[in-house]
């Protein structure tokens, strides 16, 4: 058999392969879509670390859009149990509200976001992050596509270390 019998049989399994990869692919993406209207709606959580008032922040920036919860915890976050106990309960309240798109605010330590954002991961929940400008008192919303966002990030600063290596546009 020559070889290029064989190299058709490769192509004919990769092609096989790559439509079940795209099906898969587009049938968990349609999963979660339906389940994301079937749950509906739009929820706000805030996460008030160490008593920052926030909750009326939220209410004048948010009006008209449910607010799941604020979680208040009222001492500031020092050892790894605090950071654990206020983690459980975000992630509770997240759980709770998973079928919806979150508006999430949160006042506290940059650590903690960092905490949450390694516990839900990437698409697993539809969330809006905001960054709070106090001068306007008002919420900013930060980017959505984080994984375009952060790659054009990347290959900027690599292109600081490294100009050679530069591929975007400034």
């Amino acid at each position: 058999m020559p070889i290029t019998d064989y190299i058709t049989y490769i192509q004919f399994a990769v092609l096989i392969l790559t439509f079940l990869v795209s099906a898969k692919t587009w049938l968990s993406i349609r999963r979660r879509k339906i389940t994301f209207i079937e749950g509906g709606g739009e929820v706000v959580i805030g996460i008030d670390i160490n008593s920052k008032g926030i909750k009326s922040d939220i209410e004048n920036n948010f009006k008209g859009k449910e607010i799941a919860e604020i979680i208040e915890i009222p001492y500031t976050l020092e050892k790894e149990k605090d950071f654990e106990k206020a983690a459980h309960r975000i992630l509770i309240t997240l759980l709770k509200n998973k079928q919806k798109h979150i508006h999430l605010c949160i006042a506290g330590p940059s650590a903690l976001a960092f905490v949450i954002g390694q516990f839900i991961g990437y698409n697993i929940y539809s969330i809006q992050v905001y960054h709070f400008d106090n001068d306007s008192r008002s919420y900013i919303k930060m980017p959505t596509d984080i994984k375009d966002w952060a790659s054009k990030l990347m290959l900027k600063a690599q292109a600081k270390i490294d100009p050679a290596k530069e591929t975007v546009s400034s």
